[in-house]
């Protein structure tokens, strides 16, 4: 027994410890060591684990086990946890420590050593790191300068402690950019721009374009300010032809790392002369010093001149106000400058398509309606012995040609080169690109995956004037009485015509569908504030300072209380005026202009906007207020705690448009169909032409076919070609899944759902066949946990409440619910002080530490049965039956262990309290859990509480005990859920997608509360996060639900099926359209009954596939049955009390 208790503590730094992946797979590696580690802790911030294990297990065994996962090894150090035998405390002196890390650090350098300049971490090590795995490729877009071999070993001979890594200053960081896009037209344009990015290196992470908003966002690593790799995306993306424009550019964080800095961009108008210009710059910096950086001074002659700033704001002293202030008193009108938006370059983008489309298409009907009398009417109803019809039909000028066939030259040229030159311009934009001199693409793919929609139009408008122009060459060329058919129309300049306005009309109909389905999102940004009421000090306030003053007087303000003291005043600013700390009045009716905190005044407040939860919410002053959320009670004070843009609801909106432009992977099959259909058509077409002419001139054909006078076969056959190339729809198939993708993440938004994940998210979460969920937070309201049984073994008053404060010293360092209920119930009973000497929280069991009280220590553990029994804590078996009565009830226990530090006492600790915790069921859980059997889920739960607590609250909303996993850390969750996946399963239709991948696979979704469930949200095959305001971007989850309301579980996988059945309905009748459409246009129906399909039907017919797919899927908006989308009655809606 003496010898299992002796203990060792090994505390070992590791340089590449980044993330909590990191930290889960060293434990998961030392606690394959015999005998196990009794504990295994980590720090990511300090880089350094601490394993408390027992002797038999050597240093070299930790060093080696880390070694071999290629973790590099800084630093170790040792000492005995407990009264260990001499001999044991000291089998590794200081001098075997240091030649194992001398060791250690010569093999850490040989790897880094084996790679190329540019490789700072190892392949195996991105296998399990997930912060590396996003932030770190192979090739950086400037290699980092590192050490030679020589220089690295003289360094490590000199300096042995020195950790040998790259220059810090150089690490890439990871960056994010928007752009819009103008151009695109089909999923082929998106692919090809998305395949010319990713082109560009592997310093791009990931690179995604949508043709629905007309953006596009790029993931990349940069070393500096990432501004040069921006230029480089933009140039490339202009380099084939479109015109892509910066939007939004942003760094990604690391983990803890804030700043107080803040950059502006001001319009500054009536700048005279450089003089001016020297003159704000220096008021600026006699007024602020060092505090305001100018980055960009206003220049001279460009109204109005943009002028860059980045400053830190120090209330009152320095403020964008001031700043303002300071600018506007040389005779400046300033306000502040805000960048596009992806909602307002998107309907920039389309209002500016869909005017190109509707002048063409007003052009296009003003040439067809004389074109249509000329041509078809005049032929079809005037009598052929006509004076009128027989002096149109007569030769003029040349040959045989007619009056009516230069007539319809003359109309149908403009439309040629005017009408359709988009189409034409875009063709030849795609060929010289990929023909090019700079072009990466190789010769011969350059033959089989090329153009667009763009170039199926142009060759078919094309074809059909040239070839007409030909016809009328060679009855120009003909004696005046050649033929029998003398005057007799028998050109294609009518079909260019009507083929161009039909092609026209699609494309105005598609462009104005496009935006409809675009709008799914524009709904969230209507509650966003624009002005705010600001309190200020008068002295404060500027003469020059372009804001509006409400002058108060001192009687209203002493007798109403909603206006503030008399050294300040109301003043009606842009939200972009308010800074951090600045002191907001929010009326009646009012929204928070930021999120902010309430300081004075109690109040109600509707946040439905932002959360779906339609009951009234009760402020007192501590309370968060969120930006826009409305005030249905009394005026109150707050302070804002965050700056214009960083709000709640600006999140909701990133994480929207995130979602949005994430492709699926049924997304990319679509598109790599696309790629290829354009060489297909083109390949059928000149079959096409080539089977009807070789039947024509080898006399297979009946001579009455041929239905025109000049020309022959060859002009003849050139119809169906022509309605080959024109009917071929791509765009269809292409729209098929975005389309309906777009649109389901905007009613997701509406449902109180995020879908940060995108299309594959909603891909996955269709085919959903297992629902796990954590017990606490998400079955349970984690938030209302209270103590509701208590039992004390410490008589004495005193001893109780250092029992009392040596808990909630121990737990108000933690985040866990039941912590937080240790802590709200221990608060009230004590009044005597102490503090923690040093505290160490195992994730999962509990926390332990040493206290201090009146000058003297105590060691305390709490937390589980088993945690406390893995310390040593004697007593508890006398507990059991009290134990188990709680669980049963579905409590959870807390068990706390004392005893006071001193050299005389070697006593093992006792057990002095124990707490029952009572955790309210949701509401609306059991009735959910129901729904998920309903629609064929299996329902599982996973919690780190005792197994009698976890298959109480199991029965309470319906699962069944044998799917109830308890006891689990958060790393057994995720494996656990890997162990879910590998069951076998029955596949459900909604699965199909994920089973073609992966057919043994069952598909498996945990929702979790986001605390310590991480790991298990990573692994899970759809990860879903209750969420709320101040953590919902740092979620790992491929959903987020705003609410906490279960019922959203129930809403996403309903509207996820519901979304992928749309895309598969899209898909079947694009290609049944293609399928059907393309043999007609062909003529394989025309020997029969002459039945086919002219080159002027088919251009209608292809606009109306595209229109037809995108109104598909804008129907999902309704809520007609069988049609469109139907979420449950219960059903959170944001902005929606219900």
């Amino acid at each position: 027994m003496t010898e299992e208790r002796d203990y060792t503590t090994t505390s070992v730094t590791i340089p590449n410890l980044h993330c909590p992946s990191c930290s889960d797979y060293i434990s998961s590696l030392l606690q394959l060591l015999s005998p196990a580690p009794q504990s295994i802790t980590s720090s990511i911030q300090d880089q350094l684990i601490t394993i408390v294990h027992s002797h038999l297990i050597l240093p070299q065994d930790i060093i080696n086990t880390l070694l071999g996962a290629e973790f590099e090894v800084s630093n170790i150090s040792q000492f005995p946890t407990s009264n260990t035998n001499e001999s044991s405390s000291d089998s590794t002196t200081s001098e075997a420590l240091a030649a194992l890390l001398q060791s250690a650090r010569r093999v850490t350098l040989q790897r880094f050593s084996r790679r190329n300049s540019y490789q700072q971490i190892s392949e195996k090590h991105l296998e399990y790191c997930i912060k590396c795995q996003r932030e770190q490729t192979r090739k950086t877009p400037i290699s980092p300068v590192v050490s030679t071999q020589s220089e690295m070993l003289n360094n490590l001979t000199e300096h042995p402690s020195t950790i040998l890594a790259p220059q810090a200053g150089l690490k890439p960081r990871t960056f994010d950019v928007t752009v819009s896009i103008e151009g695109m037209t089909c999923s082929i344009c998106s692919g090809q721009i998305v395949r010319t990015v990713e082109a560009l290196g592997d310093w791009i992470l990931e690179a995604n374009a949508n043709n629905i908003t007309d953006s596009g966002s790029v993931t990349f690593l940069a070393t500096g300010d990432g501004k040069s790799q921006v230029d480089e995306i933009v140039q490339e993306i202009n380099s084939i032809g479109y015109d892509a424009k910066l939007l939004k550019l942003t760094r990604r964080s690391s983990p803890g790392e804030t700043t107080t800095r803040r950059s502006m961009k001001l319009s500054v108008l009536n700048i005279r002369d450089e003089a001016h210009v020297q003159r704000i710059r220096m008021d600026l910096s006699t007024a602020f010093n060092d505090a305001v950086q100018v980055d960009q001074l206003p220049s001279i002659g460009s109204e109005p001149s943009l002028m860059k700033i980045t400053y830190t704001p120090a209330l009152p002293e320095v403020s964008i106000r001031k700043i303002i202030a300071v600018v506007a008193a040389t005779d400046c009108k300033v306000s502040v400058h805000h960048d596009e938006t992806i909602e307002e370059s998107r309907l920039r983008i389309q209002k500016k398509k869909r005017w190109g489309y509707l002048i063409r298409l007003i052009v296009c009907v003003v040439i067809a309606i004389p074109t249509f009398l000329i041509g078809v009417l005049w032929m079809a109803l005037v009598p052929s012995k006509n004076s009128t019809r027989m002096w149109f039909e007569s030769p003029i000028w040349a040959g045989n040609a007619s009056r009516i066939e230069w007539a319809l030259l003359f109309l149908s040229t403009p439309v040629m080169f005017y009408c359709a030159n988009q189409f034409h311009w875009r063709s030849i934009r795609d060929i010289t690109k990929m023909w090019g001199p700079k072009s990466q693409v190789p010769v011969f793919e350059r033959l089989y995956r090329f153009g667009s929609m763009n170039l199926l139009i142009s060759l078919g408008v094309t074809v059909s004037y040239l070839s007409s122009v030909a016809m009328l060459a060679i009855a120009a060329t003909r004696d005046p009485h050649h033929g029998e058919m003398k005057g007799h129309v028998s050109t294609y300049f009518d079909s260019t015509v009507f083929l161009t306005m039909f092609l026209l009309m699609g494309k105005f109909l598609e462009s104005h569908t496009k935006s409809l389905a675009a709008n799914d999102v524009s709904f969230l940004t209507k509650w966003r504030p624009r002005e705010a009421r600001l309190l200020e000090s008068s002295a404060d306030i500027s003469a020059s300072s372009p804001i509006l003053v409400q002058p108060v007087s001192p009687e209203t303000q002493d007798s109403n209380p909603s206006y503030p003291p008399r050294n300040l005043q109301i003043l009606d600013v842009p939200v972009s005026h308010l800074e951090i700390n600045d002191l907001v009045l929010i009326r009646n009716g009012d929204s928070p202009p930021c999120d902010s905190i309430l300081i004075s005044g109690t109040t109600v407040f509707d946040e439905s906007s932002v959360s779906g939860e339609s009951v009234p919410v009760h402020k007192a002053p501590g309370d968060i207020l969120l930006a826009g959320t409305t005030n249905l009670g009394s005026p109150v004070h707050a302070r804002i705690t965050t700056i214009a843009g960083e709000s709640m609801i600006d999140k909701i909106l990133d994480a929207v448009r995130s979602g949005q432009n994430k492709n699926a992977p049924i997304e990319r099959i679509a598109e790599n169909i696309t790629a290829y259909f354009v060489p297909v058509i083109c390949l059928l077409a000149v079959v096409t032409w080539l089977v009807w002419l070789g039947l024509g001139m080898t006399g297979k054909l009946p001579e009455d076919y041929k239905d025109i006078n000049e020309g022959g076969w060859p002009l003849w056959s050139l119809s169906f070609a022509i309605a080959v190339f024109v009917v071929a729809c791509p765009c269809g198939i292409g729209l098929a899944a975005p389309c309906a993708l777009h649109i389901g993440n905007g009613l997701a938004a509406k449902l109180a759902i995020l879908a940060r994940g995108g299309g594959e998210a909603f891909e996955r979460a269709a085919g959903i066949q297992v629902m796990v969920f954590d017990k606490t937070g998400t079955l349970t309201r984690g938030s209302d946990m209270v103590v509701t049984d208590e039992k004390m073994f410490w008589m004495g008053d005193d001893e109780q409440e250092k029992a009392y404060l040596i808990a909630k010293l121990l737990e108000e360092g933690s985040s866990h619910p039941l912590a937080r209920a240790v802590v709200r119930y221990c608060e009230p009973k004590t009044q005597i002080r102490g503090r923690s000497v040093k505290m160490e929280e195992v994730a999962g069991k509990g926390s332990r530490g040493r206290i201090e009280i009146d000058g003297k220590n105590y060691r305390a553990v709490i937390g589980s049965e088993n945690f406390l029994v893995e310390n040593g804590v004697v007593g508890i078996d006398g507990h059991q039956e009290l134990l188990t009565e709680w669980k049963t009830a579905g409590k959870s226990v807390i068990l706390v262990a004392i005893m006071e530090d001193s050299e005389e006492t070697n006593n093992p600790m006792k057990l002095v309290t124990i707490w029952a915790t009572a955790d309210p069921i949701r509401d609306e859980a059991p009735m959910v859990v129901e729904g998920l059997k309903k629609m064929g889920v299996s329902v599982w739960m996973l919690s780190g509480d005792n197994a009698i607590t976890a298959q109480a609250v199991a029965r309470q909303v319906g699962i069944p005990e044998a799917n109830v996993l308890a006891g689990l850390l958060p790393t057994e969750k995720a494996d656990k859920i890997e162990y879910l996946q590998s069951l076998p399963h029955p596949k459900s239709k909604t699965s199909l997608i994920l089973s073609r991948r992966d057919p043994s696979r069952t598909v498996v979704a945990f929702l979790g509360d986001g605390i310590n469930d991480s790991p298990a949200l990573r692994k899970a095959d759809v990860g879903i996060s209750v969420g709320s305001g101040s953590d919902i971007a740092q979620q790992t989850a491929s959903f987020i639900l705003i609410t906490s309301n279960l019922n959203s579980l129930l809403t996403l996988i309903s509207l996820s099926r519901a979304v992928v059945r749309r895309i598969m309905f899209n898909f079947a009748w694009a290609c049944v359209f293609n399928l059907t459409a393309i043999p007609l246009a062909a003529g394989v129906a025309y020997p029969g009954k002459r039945i086919r399909l002219a080159p002027v039907w088919a251009a209608l017919a292809m606009a109306l596939s595209s229109v037809s797919v995108i109104t598909c899927s804008l129907l999902l908006r309704t809520e007609w049955w069988g049609i469109g989308y139907r979420a449950g009655k219960k059903a959170p809606r944001l902005g929606v009390v219900n």
